[in-house]
């Protein structure tokens, strides 16, 4: 990822910039994202649903912080020079976290102990995973519900402008859906910790239904507040989804091959992104708008609510 970012400030050719950023830059950002949630393992027994929701919610901040930074940087040094000092603050980082003292018991196990291993879960490896039924209902679930999260996320202020609101109020559509994307990591990772699975799946769906049916309504009666309203739910059940991804990949699959099949399960995000953008373009074209899309994912978020009724994990395989 450093020497993405690195090579990125220096690059002249368009071909060799997707490259640099796009494969170096995006494959480093994905490995340091499985790399720490899969880290967690080794610091918390038992579940680490609350952990991961900390982490994905400052994950998800670090845009908002960070903005102003990048902001201020590109109008001093220009596009180049925040690519550099990105990779130089990443350096950083990596220099920092190599001189901290390390703990007695740091390094000492190449893997999960056998105390932090629910001993009740079997451990199932990558191709294992893939052979059970309950991984590919999960995946059809998961992008049924990416694809509403992904639909706002790429198309708030778009929501906004044909909504007729000012773009005021768009920006502030969208930092709301973004600030609620965030915190929903944080709550429901704690939440996952209290309820059982498929009820929490279930609220997640529930979110979306109800933010669908705010924003519906939003413009016809009270449309800034309906829109914020709606925004929020949204957003909250946006931010569960990766939650979600952890907690079913520990609790299905075991934590012995966590990072592999974690990083299997988020591919998710990739046909149900690509999915997003061909409906809500279809809506725009053959309608003129995109408003008719809530319909849509009020549909879609009823089917994913109906799914979590056959969301079972596969501990029948093994026993």
């Amino acid at each position: 990822m450093i020497v993405g970012y690195l090579l990125s400030g220096s690059i002249r050719q368009p071909f060799a910039f997707y490259l640099t950023y796009g494969v170096l830059r995006g494959g480093g950002c994905g490995i340091l994202f499985n790399t720490s949630l899969s880290a967690l393992l080794f610091f918390k027994e038992g579940k680490t649903d609350g952990l991961s929701g900390v982490l994905l919610m400052v994950l998800g901040l670090g845009s908002v912080i960070f903005s102003p930074l990048i902001t201020h940087w590109n109008e001093t040094l220009g596009w180049r020079g925040s690519f550099t000092g990105l990779g130089l603050l990443g350096l950083l980082l990596i220099i920092c976290a190599w001189i901290n003292p390390r703990s007695a018991d740091a390094g000492k196990d190449a893997a999960p102990t056998e105390s932090i291993v629910n001993a009740s879960i079997p451990d199932m490896d990558t191709k294992e995973m893939l052979g059970t039924a309950s991984f590919w209902k999960y995946i059809v679930w998961s992008i049924i519900s990416y694809i509403i999260g992904q639909s706002f996320a790429g198309y708030a202020a778009a929501f906004g402008t044909d909504i007729g609101v000012s773009s005021a109020t768009c920006m502030l559509f969208v930092s709301i859906f973004s600030l609620c994307n965030s915190f929903g990591r944080l709550i429901f990772g704690k939440l996952f910790e209290l309820f059982p699975m498929r009820r929490m799946l279930a609220a997640c769906n529930t979110l979306f239904i109800v933010g669908s049916l705010v924003l519906a309504t939003g413009p016809w009666i009270l449309a800034a507040l309906l829109l914020a309203i709606g925004a929020a739910l949204v957003g909250l059940g946006f931010g569960s989804l990766m939650v979600c991804n952890v907690s079913v990949t520990r609790t299905y699959f075991g934590t012995q091959n966590y990072a592999m099949n974690f990083s299997i399960v988020t591919l998710e995000s990739m046909p149900a992104s690509a999915l997003s953008m061909i409906i809500m373009n279809a809506f725009h074209d053959g309608i003129g708008s995109y408003l008719p899309a809530f319909a849509c994912f009020l549909a879609l978020s009823f089917a994913a609510l109906l799914g979590t009724r056959w969301l079972r994990p596969p501990y029948a395989r093994h026993s």
